[in-house]
């Protein structure tokens, strides 16, 4: 009898241990049920902020590209503008150095004509023909800086 009696203690022990075990693992088996709804969640959460951010860059792709050909259009645009510019420019200054030999020629003209004896030139009247004029240099460096 004695050995049946120790066999059914080793047996009732190994039942506790079980049932303790057995809570245990009930426990964290709850726990592990709370977070996994707790993932589901959030992977529902993070799935619609993915959505909304693919739909923003849609929207945000569709207004650079409108952006994009308007700022193409106004970039020729400007283009053509500086090209008339550079093109008054040089007119201009080609302009300004033909007003400034028939000045020139003009006041040699009217100092041979006259019958008094020549005015002497002052140097600011002076105009050597190799010499750049002031209106044809400030025409030429605003050319430069355009370009």
């Amino acid at each position: 009898m004695t050995l049946a009696l120790v066999f059914d203690a080793i047996v009732a022990a190994l039942l506790a241990a079980t049932i303790g075990f057995a809570v245990v693992l009930n426990r964290r088996l709850s726990v592990l049920r709370m977070a996994r709804e707790e993932m589901a969640s959030l992977a529902e959460r993070f799935a619609q902020a993915t959505a909304a951010a693919e739909s923003g860059l849609g929207e945000m792709r569709k207004i650079a590209d409108q952006d994009g050909e308007v700022l193409e259009r106004r970039i020729a645009q400007a283009q053509g503008v500086r090209d008339d510019l550079a093109f008054l420019l040089e007119s201009a200054a080609g302009t300004a150095d033909r007003l400034e030999r028939a000045r020139a020629a003009a006041r040699k003209a009217s100092a041979k004509a006259v019958s008094a004896p020549p005015i002497e030139a002052t140097p600011e009247m002076e105009v050597e023909p190799t010499e750049v004029s002031p209106a044809r240099r400030a025409l030429l460096d605003a050319l430069q800086t355009m370009r």
